[in-house]
């Protein structure tokens, strides 16, 4: 987190607290220079602002750069405050948390979960960068195991140290984690998670990159989907991609096989969603507490309910041509894709987990939650189907057929084809020949428009799309 704070005269001055950093410089234009310090060194820089002044690029003297975005005050406090520490668990998920936020260099992140952080085991003297990279590097091992952070709660509650030993899914690798308990400056107590020691920290790590034949997987090992962990990763990073650059990998961790595949991506999107609002509302659950074995078989099971559940599983995609090599990848089911809509209706009344929120809900789920809020019996399913869609539905009929109507006839009209000369027949003629068509493109054309933003069930989605697409196809024939 960087703060800065402008002058009249184009002076600037601020401080990155988490580095123990300050920078002055000097504004000219959207371009800012100046130099920086903190325990790590000093040098120059410059910041060069973007059109909408909502981010920057900086370069330093030192061939590094520094990008970043204007954050709002929510963003700020979320940063800065010191998370919840009052079990060996609650440190442990702030800490994994911090991290997989700070996987793609924003080791900011790290800031708050620091002072829960004991490095009693290293010099007392080691700057801020170095305990970051101490931080980044037990991350890195504790990311190769699997853990249900919650549980590790200690059974007395008076004791002032625990030791939790965490193993990797699929191999015997461990690594034994302590915590200790001080008094916290606001005198309640918090659990601080004491970092091991270099020795012990290599020494895990490479006993658990055996599974992966001695290589750290690369930022993006898994986008190829091969355990349940980078299936449900994948598709929470790639849902925050999708509203504005639709991408065919979160396609691909569902199994999209009971879909046609002409309305495959429209689908995608809408029980992604599903999928996506249901799990805000199981709660926020981090990658490490989800098994990364690439050579497990057994399904994974997420969540359960009568209504269905959030499973995902290994899916054989492709076979050699010789039959002896397979790729597998995961996905969430089938199964849990045809039963998101019915799940996130059952659930529909559960808070979403504010740690589990990343974005708003999209216009669709944001539309039906305000209709929900004027009067819930508009939720209420008649032959499958909401009553606020059947009015819709309704509506769309009612407006859509005066209104191309109205069109096709001005087309007519520009185009000189309605001619008023008396002749009865050529004007019938007309008719039937373009304005009637135009009519029911127009229609049919707004009638899929529609129905890919009302988020109908399945069963009733595909055959009116059906209906939709004849009637666009043989009155574009028509008209040719």
């Amino acid at each position: 987190m960087l703060f800065l704070e402008q002058s009249g005269d184009g002076r600037v001055e601020g401080t990155y607290p988490v580095l123990e950093g300050e920078i002055s410089g000097q504004v000219d234009g959207r371009t800012l220079r100046g130099t920086w310090s903190d325990p790590g060194g000093t040098g120059e820089f410059v910041f060069s602002l973007s059109p909408d002044g909502e981010t920057f690029m900086g370069r330093f003297g030192t061939g590094e750069w520094w990008t970043a975005r204007r954050k709002d005050a929510d963003e700020i406090r979320q940063v800065e405050t010191i998370p919840a520490a009052s079990t060996p668990g609650d440190t442990l998920f702030a800490f994994l948390r911090a991290g997989n936020d700070a996987r793609d260099g924003r080791t900011d992140r790290f800031g708050p979960v620091l002072p829960l952080l004991d490095y009693d085991r290293y010099p007392e003297d080691l700057p801020p960068a170095a305990r970051i990279g101490l931080a980044m590097e037990l991350f890195n091992v504790l990311d190769r195991t699997t853990v249900r952070v919650r549980r590790l709660v200690p059974s007395d509650p008076e004791t002032t140290e625990y030791v939790a030993t965490l193993s990797q899914a699929g191999t015997r690798a461990q690594i034994d984690l302590s915590f200790v308990r001080e008094e916290a400056p606001d005198g309640s107590d918090r659990w601080l998670l004491v970092v091991p020691s270099q020795e012990e920290m290599d020494r895990a790590l490479v006993s658990m990159l055996r599974l992966f034949d001695g290589e750290m997987p690369h930022a993006r090992e898994h986008h190829l989907l091969k355990s349940p962990r980078d299936t449900m990763r994948t598709f929470q990073e790639q849902w925050e991609l999708w509203r504005t650059d639709p991408t065919d990998l979160f396609v691909k961790t569902m199994d999209m096989s009971q879909i046609p595949s002409a309305i495959r991506s429209d689908e995608a999107a809408l029980r992604g969603e599903y999928l996506k609002e249901v799990m805000d509302r199981i709660g926020l659950v981090l990658p490490q507490e989800i098994p990364d074995n690439p050579k497990q078989q057994s399904p994974y099971l997420h969540f359960q309910h009568p209504a269905g559940s959030v499973e995902i599983v290994p899916v054989l995609v492709d076979v050699s041509e010789d039959g002896e090599n397979e790729t597998w990848i995961w996905q969430f089911s089938a199964e849990t894709v045809d039963s998101a809509r019915d799940l996130f209706i059952a659930l529909e009344d559960m808070p979403r987990d504010e740690l589990a929120i990343t974005e708003a809900s999209s216009p669709f789920f944001e539309l039906r939650s305000q209709i929900r809020a004027v009067n819930r019996d508009l939720l209420n399913e008649v032959g499958g189907v909401e009553v606020w869609q059947w009015l819709t539905l309704t509506a769309w009929l009612l407006v859509s057929i005066p209104v191309s109507w109205l069109l096709s006839w001005l087309t007519v009209r520009m185009l000189r084809l309605g001619r008023n000369d008396g002749r009865h027949d050529d004007n019938t003629n007309v008719v039937v020949r373009f304005s009637l068509p135009l009519l029911l493109v127009l229609v049919a054309w707004s009638g899929l428009l529609l129905v890919g933003w009302l988020g109908l069930p399945q069963n009733v989605d595909i055959p009116l799309r059906i209906a939709l697409g004849v009637v666009l196809s043989i009155a574009g024939g028509w008209l040719a």
